[in-house]
């Protein structure tokens, strides 16, 4: 997972939305109603990819803590294709995009790692390991790739692995919940 330098604000209900969908924790009680995926769309330079680093931080500062009934992952995997990023220089007020190495480029790289990072076999279709599946910045997959991993999530993925996927492109009906972020409306 990347780190991330920067303090994310004005997120709290997307967070504790994050945390009643993927975790089925509400801070209270256990619930039963965990969502298999979750999509967070928006447009580049919004925070997405922040959002999902903080809500993966808290989550495992609440990892840390015996009063925590939420959900328990056995495994938290993280992977962009992000491959370029907004970078704002506060001294001169200036939006800038520069390139970045993607660490995932299609379906097929991305399953080659999930695969491999779990020690699991391709062909095993029987495992059932509790876990969080991080796919950042989907819409630089090309269509036909990103058919093929939602298609892989609905049919393929065990419902024990809930997954977060960012994307500018929106995926519809494919996924349980959607979480739409916007721009803040002033300076507050």
């Amino acid at each position: 997972m990347p780190s991330c330098d920067q303090e994310i604000v004005c997120r709290e209900k997307e967070i504790d939305n994050l945390f009643n969908m993927i975790c089925a924790w509400d801070g209270k009680r256990v619930r039963r109603n965990g969502k298999h995926m979750v999509c967070i769309s928006a447009y580049g330079g919004i925070g997405k990819t922040v959002l999902v680093i903080e809500f993966i931080e808290r989550l495992l500062e609440c990892l840390r803590s015996s009063d925590y009934l939420g959900f328990r992952p056995e495994f938290i995997l993280f992977y962009s294709a992000k491959d370029q990023k907004l970078d704002y220089n506060p001294h001169s007020g200036n939006l800038s995009v520069s390139k970045m190495h993607q660490q995932v480029n299609g379906f097929d790289m991305l399953m080659d790692c999930f695969y491999q990072d779990l020690k699991l076999d391709k062909t095993d279709s029987e495992w059932n390991i509790p876990g969080i599946l991080v796919v950042d910045n989907l819409e630089t997959f090309s269509e036909e790739d990103r058919k093929k991993l939602l298609r892989f999530i609905v049919d393929d993925l065990p419902p024990s692995v809930s997954v977060i996927v960012t994307t500018r492109i929106p995926v519809g009906n494919e996924a349980d919940a959607d979480i739409p972020l916007c721009g803040f409306p002033n300076e507050s």
